[in-house]
């Protein structure tokens, strides 16, 4: 029987929950929970910006301090340091993105300064001037502007800034970005050079430490613009920073002017003598509809320069070029890129491989990264030792949103005829793969980011042949068969191979090759 080690995150003390803020499911495969707060000390209801402007004056530990409906001008939080792990400050729209801050504070929608132990759910930020939330500095040399920690901004809206859209630097730490929408950055119709979804760190110095940065369930999508020659990477995380997860998000239609819609560790600057390993993991992001602005390049999926990084069980298709790249611009970092059971296809340059390596570098120095493939998948042979695939070794589709049903992506689940099944090795690090199934699920590991659940029998099966199955779905599901897809409230016929004994079939959902018998 297929089990499962699905992730969950839990968010301290479970002691207070706000109906009006749901969570939004955008990855297939992962849950964003519904925020559950920690019981608040005291309640503060704003509608207005003197009466938030107030409440963020009087911060006191366990505040929840509540937005109504309405919209707010820029919120400037500084020197702010009240909240305590048990009871932080929180930030909540009395309606899921209902309280809207449209106006800009020093060119921000919200400015985090020099503070710690905040929370932020809910809240829709539009239009910023320049970037719509900032956790510590904006630019290098934004002296003004200081670093953070224990900050957490979960279930918001972040669209429209001129610039980017959500960043974090200047040393910060135990930062998490939970399950956002953030759209459409880089809007400033005169130009402008940037235009990320989620930076982190300092390209300007190449020395900011942050660490200790969560990017996980976000959705990130219409990034960057054809016309505008900015830096669309829909997350971007510079050198020096360290201990970064970027899992579980759902990444589409960015445009970038270089490098990738994930792009890590750019530029060739050593780290400091003991912490040579950055320690990055990138993992179980699903990654579609990337492209290169009109004067750029590259256009790839996922893009990193540096050793002690591990890219693993990502489904990354429909990039101008390569799904998945490492260039030689590793500095001094040690350890190796690893690159594990990643479903990698459809390179719009047909001149660019899959997955593509030290094929070159931008600073000069040509320091290599040392790079370890296993088990993934490409439709073109690049990756060494890896399976190279076709269109019949996925169930499909594997155009546009290759939604088979369960969201974008899930075209890429494996056929059960494909060698690809039992087909890879053992990886301790990758014990289940993007859904949370757990590895192996027949004789070996799979290749690739499915790992592909096999037929369940409970009687035994005797002389195959052709039936004709009726087969009825209930409003709002879809089932599937081998040869044909019924959904939604139909009524149809397939043929499958099933036992000639009597007994109840039942088609399980969402996995085209799995029949029960009962």
């Amino acid at each position: 029987m297929m089990s499962k080690s699905r992730e969950v995150i839990l968010f301290g003390l479970v002691l207070f929950s706000l109906a009006a803020v749901t969570a939004h499911a955008w990855h297939p495969y992962f849950d964003c929970p519904d925020p559950v707060l920690p019981a608040a000390t005291r309640t503060v209801n704003v509608s207005n910006d003197t009466e938030l402007d107030a409440a963020i004056a009087d911060m006191q530990a366990g505040d929840h301090i509540v937005l109504a409906d309405g919209t707010y001008d820029g919120i400037n939080i500084e020197n702010k340091n009240a909240g305590t792990e048990e009871s932080p400050v929180v930030f909540v729209a009395e309606n899921d993105r209902q309280a809207v801050v449209s106006g800009s504070h020093a060119g921000r929608n919200m400015r985090i300064s020099n503070s710690s132990y905040l929370h932020v759910y809910g809240v829709r930020f539009t239009g910023a001037d320049v970037w719509g939330v900032t956790v510590g500095p904006s630019y290098a040399g934004d002296d003004a502007t200081l670093g953070n920690h224990h900050i957490r901004i979960q279930n918001c809206e972040i669209d429209n800034a001129h610039q980017e859209l959500l960043t974090t630097s200047g040393n910060s730490h135990h930062i998490e970005f939970l399950c956002n929408e953030l759209h459409h950055s880089g809007r400033n119709l005169n130009g402008g050079a940037f235009a990320e979804g989620i930076y982190v760190g300092c390209g300007g110095t190449g020395d900011d430490r942050s660490h200790d940065v969560l990017i996980r369930g976000n959705h990130i999508h219409h990034i960057g613009r054809a016309d505008n020659p900015g830096y669309g990477e829909a997350i971007d995380v510079k050198v020096q920073t360290y201990n970064i997860t970027i899992a579980d998000n759902l990444i589409e239609h960015v445009t970038v002017h270089s490098q990738a819609a994930i792009t890590v560790h750019v530029n060739d600057v050593d780290y400091p003598a003991g912490q040579e390993n950055p320690n990055v993991l990138v993992m179980r992001n699903i990654v579609h509809d990337v492209r290169k602005c009109d004067d750029g390049w590259d256009g790839c999926g996922i893009w990193a320069s540096a050793n002690g990084v591990t890219i693993s069980n990502n489904i990354v298709w429909d990039t101008y070029r390569s799904s998945i790249t490492g260039i030689q611009d590793a500095s001094n970092t040690v350890d190796s890129l690893r690159i594990y059971n990643n479903t990698c296809f459809d390179v719009v340059d047909g001149n660019r491989d899959c997955i593509a390596l030290n094929t070159g570098d931008i600073y000069g120095d040509a320091n290599p990264v040392r790079a370890v493939l296993l088990n993934n998948i490409t439709d073109d042979g690049s990756g060494g030792n890896d399976f190279t695939a076709t269109a019949a070794d996925f169930v499909g589709p594997i155009t546009g949103d290759a939604d088979a049903g369960e969201g974008a992506g899930s075209g890429f689940m494996l056929d059960s005829g494909s060698d690809a099944v039992d087909g890879g090795v053992a990886i301790a690090t990758v014990s289940a793969d993007i859904t949370g199934t757990d590895r192996p699920q027949g004789e070996a590991h799979d290749m690739g980011a499915f790992e592909y659940a096999p037929p369940v029998l409970n009687s035994p099966a005797r002389n195959p042949r052709a039936h004709s199955v009726i087969v009825r779905a209930t409003s709002g599901t879809s089932v599937y068969a081998l040869n044909g897809r019924l959904a939604g409230t139909t009524r149809g016929t397939f043929n499958s191979r099933m036992p000639s004994s009597s007994g109840m079939y039942v088609i399980v959902p969402g996995k085209p090759e799995k029949v029960l018998v009962k």
